[in-house]
Formats: structure tokens, sequence, C-alpha cells
């Protein structure tokens, strides 16, 4: 059987959110997928190093949705909104990929993980400095970090609850003008 690098990816994210990274073993990745548990040691140094390239491939995914979302034309403020529209259609499209993103703690990639959402909170923080002119005055980090928290937590609820993207997308961007009328000046 030829080693397909994808496959792995798949199969080992899918293992990750549904039965917990620490429960997961390279040979139980390796069963499923019919290989040898040596032809993954032999692509992957050890779970981490596996772990790491998931989290490498899902953060640069959502990073190049948001970064697209940035290069529409528009106010400062709309853009500010598109970008939060894309990161919450991003969660509630890939929720695998985003429990493992925000969701899943382990010592194994905590660090990783953190700093790979630090480049992508990059992203929100410099819309929130291009919007600042309307947005109330704080700390640019803390209206961003308020921003997070609020699609973090829209995302979270409906990805436990499975709700489809069709019936959510109107809610997001009522979810989204609500939030940002709250951090808008008065």
């Amino acid at each position: 059987m030829k080693f397909q690098r994808e496959k792995v990816i798949q199969v080992a994210r899918s293992l990750f959110v549904e039965e917990g990274y620490q429960y997961v073993t390279m040979r139980k990745i390796a069963h499923v997928l019919g290989y040898s548990h040596g032809t993954l040691y032999y692509h992957f140094k050890d779970k981490a190093s596996l772990i790491h390239e998931i989290l490498q491939q899902d953060f640069a995914h959502m990073r190049e949705k948001m970064t697209q979302a940035t290069q529409k034309q528009g106010e400062p403020i709309s853009q500010l909104r598109t970008v939060i529209y894309t990161f919450i259609r991003f969660g509630i499209d890939h929720p695998h990929h985003y429990r493992l993103m925000f969701v899943e703690k382990d010592p194994d990639f905590a660090i990783f993980q953190l700093k790979e959402a630090d480049v992508t909170f990059q992203i929100l923080l410099d819309m929130v400095h291009q919007a600042a002119a309307e947005l109330q005055d704080l700390p640019p980090n803390q209206i961003a970090w308020m921003i997070f928290m609020a699609a973090h937590g829209f995302i979270s609820q409906n990805i436990a609850d499975q709700t489809p993207w069709e019936a959510l997308s109107s809610l997001a961007k009522h979810y989204i003008d609500m939030v940002i009328q709250g951090l808008k000046k008065q």
C-alpha cells in the first residue's frame, strides 16, 4: 500500500478530536490506516511531530482564508466584519480542525498551538488597528481579544450542536454586527 501523507493527517486529526489526543497512539493511527507503525515512524518522528504538522496546515489554511478576506475593498470596519465572518465560517466548516487549533490542550503541542494562534491573531489585530478610528478607545489587543472570544463562543457552541453553516450564515452576520456595534464609539 502506497503511503498517503494527507490521508494520515486526516485520519489522525479525526482520531485526536474524537478520542482525545492523549488516548490515540501512533499504533492506533497505523492500524486504522492499514499501515505498520514503523511506516508512520518513518514519516513522523513521533506523535508530537504529527500533531505539529496538522496544526501547521490547519492554521495556514485559516490564515489564507482570513488574508484573502482582508484583500477585499471597503471601509476598515467592513473589512473587520469580513475577517470575523471568515474566522467563524472556517470554524463551522472545519470543526475537527478548529477543535485541535483552539479547544484541545496538551503539553505535546500547547506551545506550538499558541505560536500558530498568535500569528493568526495578528491578522485580526491588524484589522482592529485599521478600524481603530471607529472603535472605542481601548487598547487594540483588548478589542481583538474580545472579538476573538465572542467568535470562539459562537463557533464552539455551534460545532458542539453540529449546526451546518447554511443554518448559521445569517445568524453569524447579525451576531458580528452586534459585536461590532458594542465595540464602536458611542
